[in-house]
C-alpha cells in the first residue's frame, strides 16, 4: 500500500434547502468542497470542509433553490463538487458549474446565480492510496471507516466490480436515459445472473437526425465481458480493470 499526500450564496427566489433533509445536531455530519481539478494538478486543486454543526445549518439556510436550471447540452462543466457525508460515508454530492451557473445532484439541475464563500470552511488532509490487490482494497475500507478522523472517502468502482468495457450503439432517440433503462433491461435479460451498471452513454460527433451514434460503458466483472456478444466491443481498448486507487480526505 502507498500513501501519497496530498458570501454564501443566497437566491432571492429560492425557497427549498438542499440539506432539508438532514439534522445535523445528530452529530456525525461533514460538509466537504473539492475541486474538480486532478490532485496531481497541485496548484489548481482544492478541498475544503466543516464538521461545525453551526456552521453546516447556516449552509442550510443558505442552499436553496427553487428554479429548475437552463439546460446546456454538453456545455457544462464542473467547477466542484459539494459532498454531504457522515461518519466519512458520502450520503449526497452535488455538482456545481460556473459557466452554466447550475448546481446539479441525481435529482436534477438548479439555477445557482452565485458561489460559496468559502471563508468559514477548513483545509481538508487529502490522501491518495494506492493498493497491491482488491482484497487488500477492499479489507482497507473496512478497517478505514472507523476512523474519526475521517471526512470523506471516494465511492470506487473497484468496490463493487472489477472493471469495465465499452460498446458502440445506434439509436433514432436522442434520450440517453432511455437508452440507458432498454439496454439494462436487455443485457439483464441475456445474462440474469451477472450483475452490471451502465454508467455513462456518450453522444459520438457524426450523429445525425435520423440515427444517434453512443459509446455506451458497462462496469462488471470480467466473467461479464468474457461471454457479452450482444453487441460488438471496442477491440482496440477491450476490458478494463480498476486502478485500486482510493482517495480520501481527513481533519488533519
Amino acid at each position: 500500500m502507498l500513501l501519497m499526500g496530498g458570501c454564501f450564496c443566497c437566491l432571492v427566489y429560492a425557497q427549498n434547502s438542499l440539506l432539508d433533509k438532514y439534522d445535523f445536531s445528530e452529530g456525525g455530519y461533514s460538509l466537504v468542497i473539492v475541486s474538480s481539478n486532478h490532485p496531481s494538478k497541485r496548484e489548481f486543486f482544492f478541498s475544503y470542509y466543516t464538521n461545525d454543526i453551526a456552521v453546516l445549518n447556516e449552509y442550510k439556510v443558505q442552499l436553496v433553490v427553487e428554479k429548475e436550471a437552463a439546460s446546456y447540452r454538453c456545455a457544462c462543466f464542473e467547477d466542484y463538487s459539494i459532498s454531504i457525508c457522515r461518519y466519512g460515508n458520502i450520503l449526497e454530492q452535488f455538482s456545481v458549474s460556473t459557466n452554466c451557473k447550475s448546481i446539479t445532484s441525481l435529482k436534477g439541475s438548479h439555477a445557482f446565480i452565485s458561489f460559496l464563500d468559502f471563508n468559514r470552511l477548513q483545509n481538508t488532509s487529502h490522501r491518495r492510496i494506492i493498493f497491491d490487490s482488491r482484497n487488500e482494497a477492499l479489507d482497507y475500507l473496512k478497517l478505514v471507516s472507523r476512523d474519526t478522523n475521517l471526512l470523506m472517502m471516494d465511492q470506487p468502482p473497484w468496490q463493487k466490480f472489477e472493471g469495465e468495457f465499452s460498446f458502440p450503439y445506434e439509436h433514432t432517440s436522442y434520450d440517453t436515459e432511455l437508452i440507458r433503462a432498454e439496454l439494462q433491461k436487455e443485457i439483464s435479460s441475456a445474462y440474469p445472473h451477472e450483475l452490471f451498471e451502465i454508467t455513462d452513454v456518450q453522444t459520438l460527433f457524426g450523429s445525425t437526425n435520423l440515427t444517434y451514434h453512443y459509446l455506451v460503458y458497462v462496469t462488471c466483472n470480467k466473467k461479464l465481458f468474457d461471454v457479452f456478444n450482444l453487441y460488438p466491443k471496442r477491440e482496440r481498448v477491450g476490458w478494463k480493470y480498476y486502478d485500486l486507487l482510493l482517495d480520501t480526505y481527513w481533519t488533519h
